[in-house]
């Protein structure tokens, strides 16, 4: 038996899905450029020049700027032979394939999401994600018979390419900059 050979005939073979590489840069420079941006907000609000509940306020929007962040940089969906499993950084999630009920979608305008129900569990996929297309063939090629909903059968028919969620992970990096040039002119200029 040759290697190509042995390689056609690995049953369990996964298949990992992440969020779209486009979207990793600005995620990642949002991140890096916040830094300043909010260490200039307490050091405001710890100079008075603001009420000590804004610390409190400012530090919250900060914690949860950085967990969705890496949870969106952290996300993942895997799709073996057996199971699918969903990855992020508030943990993880297992839905056998034989447990699965239904695999149904729903739009909303350029938003698709894809529900996986199972008897214990239920997840989503949002079209945010790297290869959805591929991801959406897969999932149809691994389910059950009569486990496809409607909805997932319209949104393989009407797939909708979202390019949203990279210019907003943009117009929050370019927000960011413009605060910093705007904080710096006032410190400059006094």
């Amino acid at each position: 038996m040759s290697f190509l050979e042995v390689l056609c005939t690995i049953k369990d073979v996964q298949k990992v899905y992440k969020i779209k590489k486009a979207l990793i840069f600005p995620t990642v420079l949002g991140m890096v450029i916040a830094v300043p941006v909010f260490a200039d907000a307490i050091s405001m609000i710890r100079a008075g020049e603001y009420p000590a509940r804004m610390l409190v306020f400012a530090s919250l929007f900060m914690i949860l700027f950085y967990l969705l962040s890496v949870n969106n940089l952290l996300k993942r969906v895997t799709l073996t032979d057996t199971e699918i499993v969903f990855r992020s950084l508030f943990g993880t999630t297992r839905i056998l394939l034989d447990e699965i009920t239904l695999i149904d979608g729903v739009t909303f305008k350029s938003r698709q999401f894809v529900t996986i129900s199972s008897k214990k569990k239920n997840s989503w996929i949002p079209n945010s994600y790297d290869s959805f297309p591929e991801l959406l063939q897969t999932l149809e090629e691994k389910a059950r018979e009569g486990t496809i909903g409607q909805g997932f059968t319209n949104i393989r028919a009407n797939l909708i390419q979202r390019r949203g969620d990279i210019a907003v992970a943009w117009f929050v990096v370019l927000f960011l900059i413009l605060v910093i040039v705007v904080r710096a002119y006032q410190h400059f200029a006094v």
